[in-house]
């Protein structure tokens, strides 16, 4: 079985407080719209790895109706809020053609204990925490089956 996620991600002057679905910066806490700390937390929850467009839209709004414009949209924001360059990222990377990646600087250090997956779950209500891995599931099925029809503008 695999440890368990941090509650909290911890580096620079950031705290990315997965448990309590907050993020501060500079000592202040910083607002955000709940899909954008979905994101965040997923992308942050797998520091280096790289997360398909069609993967986050997936995992944060489900089977909705969204198009890529929205999570273009979050993504600028959230690297407004982490003080972030698109041109010169150092956390929030776009890897071109894919999606994105979160890198975690050399300086962090990673919380004890409980649960970066189960707060990314929880975030991305209503769907309950346990129902993400049918959700990937089904995903998995869908492309598997070549149905990529479950969402306009993709």
């Amino acid at each position: 079985m695999p440890p368990p996620a941090p509650d909290r991600l911890a580096f620079d002057d950031v705290v990315i407080d997965f448990a309590g679905l907050r993020l501060s910066r500079a000592g202040r806490e910083q607002p955000l719209e709940p899909k954008a700390f979905a994101v965040l937390a997923l992308l942050a929850g797998s520091p280096g790895r790289v997360f398909t467009r069609d993967e986050i839209l997936d995992a944060v709004w489900g089977h909705r109706h969204v198009t890529q414009s929205v999570l273009n949209r979050i993504m600028s924001l959230l690297r407004q809020t982490l003080g972030e360059d698109a041109q010169h990222p150092r956390l929030l990377h776009t890897v071109y053609g894919i999606g994105y990646r979160f890198d975690l600087p050399g300086s962090g250090s990673i919380g004890e204990a409980a649960g970066a997956n189960d707060a990314v779950a929880t975030a991305l209500a209503p769907a309950p925490p346990r129902l993400r891995p049918a959700l990937a599931r089904h995903h998995r099925d869908n492309r598997a089956s070549g149905d990529r029809g479950h969402r306009l503008g993709c």
